[in-house]
């Protein structure tokens, strides 16, 4: 831990957010990945696992600081610091190269994508809510708009959990997945882990509260114990097994909090790691633009080059390390000097008169 930042869960945000991409890669340009691994129906599920980091790194840094309205006020502006610029842009780019291409007679695929009816939704932050009847603009960022719910909750579940401990919140968490999982299976609908558009605000808010609740855990367990690096690793590489294999949703979540709550318990008496070198930390500080604007790129470049073949291959990856070198570029010149100049505003002395 270098201050209030986990390196190691950071380093894992990144090899997750690779996994959406891969995700997303393999429906854009067809590999049919599909037919050969589970896996490529279930790295989708890469968007759980932040949600329980998100729980964990907010409810570590904020659980004193957002108990008065003052604090609260001060948090969200912070996180919506960290969050809001780069969704406001991506959502613009793709409204602009949908009116693009609708004034230009180009016929693009999934037009109801780009409705400007569903911009306000979305510029609001509250297009997973069941207001839009689809995936609309940046289609990940609906799971910025679900961040933004939970954010709005954290102080009550920071205080619940406060009180409770660990244990029985943690419980909690698990009966809020069965109790939503039930609800979808009565009204017909996606699982639990599927959704999105629709209501995916509902889909963080066990997966937020797990992660707080192991926070609350991993805070109150004895200084003194030290775990070796190979236990957050082996769990980690389980998860792709597991995805693979195609183990139930329940197994995969439980390698994704048993990672989260053992790399930050290995870090803090072990700091030297592969997870923790500077390449790795700066490639876990761009996975939030490198999430963001990856299916922008895709988009893009779907129909440039070859489609099949050695050459799918070799265009994929080299599309894949234009997406990081973007997203390093972003986090850099975009992303961190734009954050710590709306955090700033908050510290600048009132204005006196003359």
């Amino acid at each position: 831990m270098h201050g209030a930042r986990f390196l190691a869960l950071d380093s894992y945000r990144f090899m997750a957010a690779m996994g959406i991409v891969l995700y997303h890669m393999n429906q854009e340009f067809e590999f049919g990945l599909e037919k050969v691994t589970l896996i490529a129906d279930r790295l989708y599920m890469f968007v759980d696992f932040f949600f329980i980091i998100s729980g964990f790194v907010i409810m570590t840094a904020y659980a004193e600081r957002a108990t008065t309205l003052r604090g609260y006020g001060d948090f969200l502006w912070r996180r919506l610091a960290r969050i809001y610029p780069l969704h406001v842009v991506t959502a613009l780019l793709f409204a602009a190269m949908g009116a693009a291409a609708t004034h230009a007679g180009i016929v693009i695929n999934h037009a109801e994508q780009y409705d400007l009816a569903s911009l306000p939704w979305n510029l609001a932050l509250l297009h997973a809510w069941g207001t839009v009847g689809g995936l609309t603009f940046n289609g990940p960022s609906w799971s910025i708009s679900a961040e933004f719910f939970v954010y709005l909750l954290f102080p009550a579940i920071a205080l619940v959990i406060g009180r409770w401990g660990a244990s029985p919140s943690i419980a909690m968490a698990l009966v809020l997945m069965a109790a939503l999982a039930l609800w979808r299976r009565a009204e017909g609908g996606h699982g639990l882990f599927e959704l999105s558009y629709d209501f995916g605000n509902l889909r963080a808010l066990p997966s937020f509260w797990l992660g707080a609740a192991l926070a609350r855990a991993y805070r109150s367990a004895d200084p003194r114990l030290a775990l070796p690096w190979a236990v957050p690793h082996a769990a980690f590489l389980a998860i792709v097994a597991a995805m693979h294999l195609g183990l139930p949703d329940a197994g995969v979540l439980a390698l994704m909090a048993l990672t989260i709550v053992t790399a930050p318990l290995a870090e803090r008496t072990r700091p030297h790691d592969i997870t923790t070198r500077p390449a790795m930390v700066a490639l876990g500080g761009a996975s939030y633009s490198l999430y963001m604007l990856h299916v922008l790129v895709l988009i893009l470049v779907k129909h440039i080059g070859p489609t099949a073949g050695t050459g799918l291959v070799v265009k994929s990856v080299l599309t894949g390390l234009f997406i990081i070198a973007l997203a390093l570029a972003c986090h850099r010149w975009f992303e961190r000097p734009v954050r710590h100049w709306i955090r700033s505003l908050l510290s600048r002395p009132a204005l006196q008169p003359g």
